[in-house]
């Protein structure tokens, strides 16, 4: 019998594309290592200091010496390079037959690049002992493409995307109800990973198909579908799919300010936020950390500039991050200045720095991950608005919180992120952890398998231009019935006079573009604009009251979406409309006509009826597509 473990074939397939990538990690702890012995090591970092001064004159006339700091954000070591003879003062080896002023020009030119846009460097060479100093001599360096260059190849992506597409999910859907009987959500768990060729088998009728008893949706398996599940990167964290599929797409490296996505999760204390960052982001993709409260100062995060030579600017974590990701924890201990520092940043992709006459700019192009809790006085008084509008919780950002919520790509504000049911999953996942249940060999090598496959993925997918195309009308139809929305406009649209807002569009469009991505997609289809569309109103409904925005744009009565939920939970099987009634659930008949023009419900013959799950709906022009 079927059961939900992915297939064979996939497994396999990840298995022998992992066998063959290198270990490309930035470090610097072998070279650090050889300073003792002296012996002949290499590794990478990033330039923090960069210095020129002649060398005496019995070593060479003219002759010049570059003295620079290398860092992996763990240890630091001080390098040199000259231009001088090789018979004289050692080194250089590798610039041996050639010219040693074209060596060392270029060497300049690598590290300059380093220390102003915080690209790697590659490295090698040994310690030796320069009158009382102990310093690292170069032999070679060169820029360092492999940390953000993918080793997976084109036929490897599109071997892996092919091969998903062969499988389909039977996913089960329940409908999540609020204190009022309205359904909030609904809750997929899939419950089997079938061949496409074997999905006759659980089919019962038209679009209909069933699994061990429960009625079921059939989705063609994605490469996001595998990302989100607990037995290959979220085993150690208990989360919604909505969070996790969020938390990929911020995993994306941007290449340029229309790729970058700003991500902002406010909830309360102890809902596993940096647990996330450290089970998660961090062994997946480069991520900075910024620092909470008054370590998280403005030259920290964007740099400061020494005197008014541009190559003594020293960077800050931003351009250090530049083409990668970072997440900030606790941001509302930030002071507001700070915030007010990060507008251009989270905009457009760079940061000016200025002193006296002198001005120049570092690139940004960074996604931002806001993670904090609400102010403290947040819902201590009861009051309902707390529950019905919920930006009050975003104060945390300061005089900035309407500038910030503009350029948030995704805003998530709820008080428990997993929900009250999670409560049995969360004290499982930690009392797993305790045990070490997660370090077994099995688990921890299947674990740093998909680890390594999915970020070579995610490198190779960031860059990815697919194609709006033919879905253009669409797209611009499903953004107009977010800003025809009273909850948005609510939101973002709070001048008068201001009846759209571009910047949220350009969001919207990115995020359609990233889930192609995500999925290995070379043009945007329809289920793209769907994922994009859905947790962008997940999105908008945590920061309302958690009401189907959805239903609201179709005009459809909310008591008798809450009628349906009821019926399909307790009847997922054909019922009478008798049975219906008598189980206490008072349907008209003309709510049932109204059902039935949606496909919310089908008929079968005279009495019978069937409920439709709600990824079967469909509204007229004007509703939801």
């Amino acid at each position: 019998m079927s059961d939900n473990k992915i297939p064979g074939p996939i497994t396999d397939y990840v298995r022998a594309c992992v066998d063959g990538y290198d270990d490309h990690s930035v470090s610097l702890a072998s070279v650090y290592r050889s300073k003792v012995t002296g012996n002949y090591a290499w590794g990478s970092g990033v330039c923090l200091k960069l210095e020129d001064a002649p060398l005496p004159p019995k070593i060479g006339t003219d002759r010049t010496e570059l003295r620079f700091v290398l860092s992996d954000g763990e240890y630091s070591i001080e390098c040199t390079a000259s231009n001088a003879d090789r018979s004289v003062l050692a080194g250089g080896d590798s610039s041996s037959g050639s010219n040693t002023d074209a060596w060392l020009t270029a060497i300049m030119v690598d590290v300059t690049e380093s220390l102003q846009r915080g690209s790697k460097v590659f490295v090698s060479g040994a310690f030796r002992n320069r009158g009382k100093e102990r310093i690292f001599v170069v032999d070679a360096l060169a820029p360092y493409h492999e940390t953000s260059r993918s080793q997976m190849t084109h036929e490897q992506l599109r071997g892996f995307v092919d091969l998903c597409s062969g499988y389909t999910c039977l996913v089960r859907e329940e409908a999540r109800l609020d204190a009022n009987g309205m359904p909030v959500d609904y809750q997929r768990s899939t419950l089997t990973i079938i061949d496409n060729k074997d999905l006759g088998r659980y089919r019962t009728g038209p679009g209909r198909w069933e699994f061990n008893g429960y009625p079921v949706v059939a989705r063609g398996l994605t490469p996001l579908d595998l990302m989100i599940r607990d037995d290959t990167l979220w085993g150690r964290l208990y989360a919604k799919d909505y969070l996790k599929k969020a938390i990929m797409l911020f995993c994306l490296s941007p290449r340029t300010k229309q790729d970058m996505l700003h991500i902002g999760i406010v909830s309360s204390v102890g809902e596993g936020k940096d647990h996330m960052i450290e089970h998660v982001i961090e062994p997946l993709v480069p991520c900075g950390i910024a620092g909470t409260g008054k370590q998280a100062t403005v030259a920290g995060l964007i740099g400061a500039m020494s005197g008014d030579d541009i190559n003594s600017v020293s960077l800050g974590l931003l351009p250090k991050m530049h083409n990668e990701r970072i997440a900030v924890s606790e941001f509302q201990t930030w002071a507001d200045e700070t915030f007010g520092e990060l507008m251009n940043a989270m905009a457009n992709g760079y940061v000016a720095i200025s002193k006296g006459n002198v001005h120049t700019r570092r690139e940004t192009c960074t996604n931002l991950l806001f993670l904090g809790n609400p102010p403290a006085d947040f819902g201590s008084q009861g009051n309902i608005d707390d529950y019905s509008d919920k930006t009050a919780m975003l104060a945390a950002f300061g005089d900035y919180t309407y500038q910030i919520m503009s350029r948030l790509t995704l805003i998530f504000t709820q008080m428990s992120l997993a929900g009250e049911d999670a409560k049995d999953h969360i004290r499982s996942n930690i009392l797993r952890t305790m045990d070490g249940a997660h370090e077994a060999s099995t688990n921890r090598d299947s674990e740093a398998m998909w680890r390594i496959f999915f970020r070579e993925y995610l490198r190779v997918v960031s860059g990815s231009i697919p194609r709006i195309g033919p879905l253009e009308p669409l797209v611009n139809s499903e953004f107009d019935s977010f800003e025809d929305n009273e909850a948005f406009r609510k939101v973002f649209i709070k001048r008068a006079g201001v009846t759209t807002d571009y910047r949220k569009y350009q969001e919207f469009v990115n995020l359609v573009r990233a889930f192609a991505r995500l999925c290995g997609a070379e043009t945007v289809e329809f289920p793209h604009l769907d994922e994009a569309s859905e947790l962008f109103r997940k999105s908008l409904q945590t920061m309302t009251h958690d009401f189907p925005i959805d239903l609201m744009n179709a005009e459809i009565d909310p008591n008798l979406v809450a009628k349906h939920a009821t019926a399909i939970t307790r009847f997922p099987e054909p019922i009478s409309v008798r049975d219906i009634r008598d189980a206490g659930i008072r349907i008209t008949d003309e709510e049932l006509s109204q059902l039935e023009s949606f496909n919310g419900v089908l008929r079968i013959g005279d009495d019978m009826l069937v409920f439709q799950p709600r990824s079967e709906w469909s509204f007229p022009e004007g509703g939801e597509s």
